[in-house]
């Protein structure tokens, strides 16, 4: 059995590289490298930065040409050029080899790169109309195959997974939302496909307008991990009468501005929220805080759950968590 879920992997690897160095983390990386089930490109990324920063600099080498020749993974021509623990390869005529190679692979991954939702239904002989949908946006550097285990206990619950995959990539398999009103447009036109299919004896201009929305049990809950989180949010705060509801995993929320004029309208048309934050979650436990603050001042319906000793990572007990909070937001 696994000893660590793949976020918790790569956060102990980061936690033992700056409390005892990079030869230590490399050594604990590749000990648990089959833990969890996630991007094996990323673990790549982090065995041959480590090794590289650790002087380990045939087996840096070694790594990196592994990923790129038998593995057939790319990673930004920029950042194998710009990483600090990469510095003492620079001058290799075999690492610059490399880098020719991830910037070709690079170039056409950008031409090609596209949103990608994937629906999950649960193993029922029925059509996908008949199941809630609940959209799932994977985290930073994550793909749709990542997150995929975490939300599946759902499909026990009479619901359909629509899982949302950003097309802004940075490497082989790892996937981001930093242009924020990007990943917004993707998940909006997933909504309106998905409300288009399920509803086709409906008229449906724009499913997310006050004056075209849903009943409230057609409408999707929304959810996400950290920053696919502030998208789904994000997007809630916008289109509130085609949302029934928002579960948000340590959500990344650097500015308030975004969302809160979503207050008023998520107290109009009935959205509820369930966000677990880890209280050891340094960077995303503020944006939590403040958002519980504003919806305890709004009276708007959420349960928030600090978790004692967590990070910025799922709980062990997540699948209890995903029940309760469908529970609650279907009350």
């Amino acid at each position: 059995m696994a000893q660590f879920t793949y976020t918790g992997l790569l956060n102990r690897t980061m936690e033992i590289y700056e409390q005892h160095g990079s030869a230590e983390a490399y050594h604990f990386i590749t000990e648990h490298q089959a833990d969890g089930i996630g991007n094996p490109a990323q673990v790549y990324n982090l065995r041959y930065s480590l090794a590289a920063a650790a002087d380990m600099h045939d087996e840096a080498l070694q790594l990196l040409r592994e990923a790129i020749e038998q593995h057939e993974y790319w990673y930004s021509a920029e950042y194998l050029l710009e990483e600090e623990t990469l510095e003492p390869l620079r001058h290799d005529p075999e690492f610059q080899r490399l880098i020719g190679i991830c910037r070709a692979r690079e170039t056409q991954a950008m031409s090609e790169s596209s949103a990608k939702l994937n629906i999950v239904l649960p193993d029922q002989e029925k059509p996908a109309a008949a199941f809630h949908t609940i959209f799932v946006l994977h985290g930073e550097q994550e793909n749709m195959d990542i997150v995929q285990p975490y939300w599946s206990s759902l499909l026990d619950r009479e619901y359909k997974l629509a899982l949302l995959q950003s097309s802004q990539i940075q490497f082989t398999g790892a996937y981001d939302w930093i242009d924020i009103d990007t990943g917004m447009d993707e998940l909006k036109q997933s909504m309106e496909e998905l409300a288009r299919i399920d509803n086709p004896q409906m008229e449906i201009r724009d499913c997310l307008l006050p004056e075209n929305a849903l009943p409230s049990g057609k409408r999707p809950i929304l959810a996400g991990f950290s920053a696919g989180a502030r998208v789904a949010m994000n997007t809630a705060a916008e289109y509130s009468s085609g949302v029934r509801g928002m579960i948000l995993v340590a959500p990344w929320m650097p500015d308030r501005e975004e969302w809160e004029l979503g207050l008023n309208a998520w107290k109009e048309h009935g959205v509820k929220m369930y966000i677990i934050c880890g209280e050891s979650d340094e960077e995303c436990m503020p944006g939590a805080q403040e958002l519980v603050e504003a919806l305890d001042f709004k009276g708007i319906p959420y349960v928030f759950k600090n978790v004692t000793g967590l990070g910025h990572d799922y709980p062990a007990h997540f699948n209890q968590m995903l029940q309760e909070a469908v529970a609650f937001i279907e009350g």
